[in-house]
């Protein structure tokens, strides 16, 4: 019955914990990952990971 309850808590902390999205400079693979106003921005020469940045309007 505790590991039942204790799954259930590991479960839910790990999905608020994902909820916000990453922050400006972390780790993401997608712009899903990062948080509201961010966008995943490549690493040179990465197409499977890169960093959460602020999006530049003026940058094509």
């Amino acid at each position: 019955m505790k590991i039942t309850r204790l799954s259930i808590f590991a479960f839910l902390f790990a999905l608020c914990a994902c909820a916000e999205g990453a922050a400006e400079g972390e780790e993401c693979t997608a712009d899903a990952d990062c948080a509201e106003g961010l966008e995943c921005h490549m690493h040179d020469g990465e197409e499977d990971h890169g960093e959460c940045e602020a999006h530049d309007e003026d940058e094509e």
